[in-house]
């Protein structure tokens, strides 16, 4: 959980990084990285995570007050 969260931390500002990249890069699958997310990310800028597609989750964009758009914070 640390190495995911760590590694979410580590995306700079105005960038994004898939679940998969970031699952190569600690040594897990992307589903666990978004299990991890869904369960810590709110610690994390999780808002610089995306699907492989470059998409958040549809949970999120549906949420009242997100655009989807991209932007530097939530």
């Amino acid at each position: 959980m640390e190495r995911v969260l760590l590694a979410v931390e580590q995306i700079p500002a105005g960038r994004v990084a898939a679940y998969g990249v970031i699952a190569r890069l600690v040594g897990a699958g992307p589903r666990q990285v978004g299990r991890i997310m869904r369960e810590y990310g709110a610690f994390v800028p999780w808002w610089r995570v995306t699907s492989a597609a470059g998409d958040l989750p549809p949970t999120l964009l549906a949420t009242p007050g997100r655009t989807g758009t991209r932007r530097e914070s939530p």
